[in-house]
């Protein structure tokens, strides 16, 4: 029997249902232990993806790599006919170090071809036929190379190309609030390229924050490239950061001033725009009683209230 490739898009709604995926893992398990064949890199791939879910990460690595040194190319085919032909540059990487086009494309009659470009090998000779193509790579320190070499690149692809490496590339947390600071009508916290020697002097009290950054507390804190709110956290007092630390084994961090930015009913609320040509599109919103909003821990499926209110920001 030949495996299918599911990729992100279903197993990720499956978790966010809260469908028992013990058995589905089992299953990949299974089939990875057993002798090598066509089906094997995309099994592998699909086991990392459950393995992310499950804040394994690790191993969740270990896996990814083990299927992209067998297969670089994977390919999610539409339900109906394909009307058009979407290949996506990739990178390495967990959850969040690709935009998640899988969900943009899912029930439609796209076909998704995944390159996927680690950095231990060569640009493939061949790629698979294709109408558009679509820089998918995030921004991080560890993908500016793969960016670049894309940038040098895509301006010869014979197909056209959307999302320029070259605009992907500066949106760090830093550069986002340079590159805006002058705008009137936002307000970005300038976000601050932090060595974590200096977190620890600021921890043992050699520093102080006023001193060394000319921030008032509290801040927020979070190491570099992480997403999702992975190690982030407030530090209220500078001796909060010695435990941060102890949890935390990154060498670089950003720190930014802490802003309430509660409405005047108490709730914080997080709104996801893309943009697309200059034009807002409206992603999702989500509220929460915690200043750190995700919407999976925003309560949004529970609370009709809640999900009432995006609908009407929709």
């Amino acid at each position: 029997m030949t495996y299918r490739f599911q990729g992100m898009a279903p197993l990720m709604s499956q978790a966010f249902l809260g469908t028992d995926l013990g058995p589905l893992g089992q299953q990949l398990i299974d089939l990875a232990t057993r002798i090598p064949t066509p089906d094997t890199p995309p099994v592998l791939m699909d086991l990392s993806i459950l393995l992310h879910l499950r804040g394994d990460h690790d191993l969740a690595r270990s896996f990814q790599s083990q299927a992209l040194s067998r297969q670089q190319i994977y390919v999610l085919p539409p339900k109906q006919a394909a009307r058009l032909r979407l290949l996506a540059f990739m990178t390495p990487g967990d959850l969040s170090a690709n935009t998640p086009l899988e969900f943009l494309v899912q029930d439609s009659d796209i076909e998704l071809i995944q390159l996927y470009l680690p950095p231990d090998r060569p640009f493939p000779q061949e790629v698979p036929e294709h109408d558009v193509a679509f820089v998918a790579v995030g921004e991080a320190d560890h993908t500016q190379g793969l960016l670049a070499a894309l940038e040098a690149i895509l301006p010869y692809w014979p197909r056209p190309v959307l999302n320029r490496p070259s605009c992907i590339s500066r949106l760090s947390r830093d550069q986002m609030g340079r590159l805006l600071a002058d705008s009137a009508e936002l307000y970005l916290p300038p976000s601050l390229r932090v060595d974590r020697t200096i977190l620890e002097q600021l921890g043992r009290g050699s520093l102080t924050m006023e001193q060394a950054y000319s921030l008032s507390l509290p801040v927020i804190v979070r190491p570099i490239d992480s997403h999702a709110g992975r190690g982030l956290a407030r530090i209220d007092a500078t001796p909060m950061l010695l435990p941060y630390l102890e949890t935390q084994p990154e060498s670089g961090f950003f720190l930014a001033p802490f802003v309430d930015y509660r409405s005047h009913d108490g709730w914080f609320r997080k709104y996801r725009i893309a943009m697309v040509g200059g034009q807002p599109f409206a992603g999702h919103m989500a509220l929460s009683d915690h200043w750190m909003i995700h919407y999976l821990n925003g309560g949004m499926t529970e609370s009709s209230d809640k999900r009432r209110e995006e609908a009407l920001f929709m």
